[in-house]
């Protein structure tokens, strides 16, 4: 047990004794000492929010409450504790309320437990201090915004598990250089990393078939891209502002290439590596 929490549970037994505190004020000051919000679910089950922990640098969340498993964190649970660098989530925690972590300035690490499946919308929107984030296997969804803004972020691991990304799940993530895509994911939102800046390399999935609106808009630093042959619709202004994108990389053949972006205008200069040859920035086939 920590000294600042021996000196706690002496201080309050003290004032009980002198009655200037209930009993069942000491026993949660002895079961809480971080001051957490506790919500009773109607099967037993607990929820949490910072609470009176607010300005707190660390937070450990318990496993259980009152006999009770602490099994999710609330909307806005942690939302705007700007002060919060470290936060421990235990296992029994299986959900985390969509703007949970927004704003938490000064947060640098986290990891998810693995019986969550979903990171809701901006979950992690606005943590500029966040650097690394373990996503176990078994997420399946990462909502809108999710980790917009998360500008100390430098690299993330999809694990196959992840299907689908929601628009700007990773917007203005200004650090991130590398990302790629499992091959199980279906659906990416629209300008899902616009603006990412230090982004230089993408490798998309086999189960995508979509490049959507503004995807790769304002990747100044983005030199290669990886499409899947199964891609068959490319939305406008998906490389809108990629001044540094050198070489598509085509699954498919140049024919295919060429019949998806028949009517589409692209600003920027790029070779397409295709499966039968290359295609230059006028259209001209090269074949192997």
């Amino acid at each position: 047990m920590k000294k600042s929490t021996v000196v706690l549970i002496i201080s309050c037994i003290i004032l009980l004794i002198s009655g200037l505190i209930s009993l069942p004020y000491l026993f949660e000051q002895i079961e809480n000492p971080q001051g957490l919000a506790f919500y009773k679910q109607p099967d037993g089950t607990y929820i949490v929010s910072c609470g009176e922990a607010k300005f707190s640098e660390e937070i450990v969340i318990p496993e259980k409450y009152r006999g009770g498993l602490v099994v999710g964190i609330d909307k806005n649970g942690f939302a705007d504790c700007k002060y919060l660098k470290s936060i421990s989530i235990p296992s029994t925690v299986n959900s985390i309320g969509y703007m949970a972590f927004k704003d938490c300035s000064s947060l640098t690490e986290i990891s998810i437990p693995n019986g969550v499946t979903e990171i809701a919308d901006y979950t992690f929107s606005h943590c500029t201090s966040l650097e690394k984030i373990t996503i176990p296997n078994g997420i399946t969804y990462i909502g809108i915004l999710a980790f917009s803004e998360c500008h100390s972020l430098t690299e993330i691991s999809l694990p196959d598990s992840v299907s689908n990304v929601k628009n700007g799940a990773f917007e203005n993530c200004s650090s991130l250089t590398e990302l790629n895509f499992p091959s199980t994911m279906t659906e990416i939102g629209s300008y899902v990393v616009e603006d990412c800046t230090s982004l230089k390399t993408v490798r998309l999935g086999d189960a995508i078939t979509r490049l959507t609106y503004c995807m790769f808009m304002g990747c100044t630093s983005l030199e290669k891209v990886y499409v899947p042959e199964t891609i068959t619709y490319i939305d406008v202004s998906v490389f809108t502002d990629c001044d540094s994108l050198s070489d598509v990389y085509f699954g498919g053949t140049a024919e295919h290439w060429l019949s998806i972006n028949y009517h589409i205008k692209w600003d920027v200069h790029y070779t397409v590596h295709c499966s039968d040859g290359s295609i230059d920035e006028n259209g001209n086939v090269t074949y192997k």
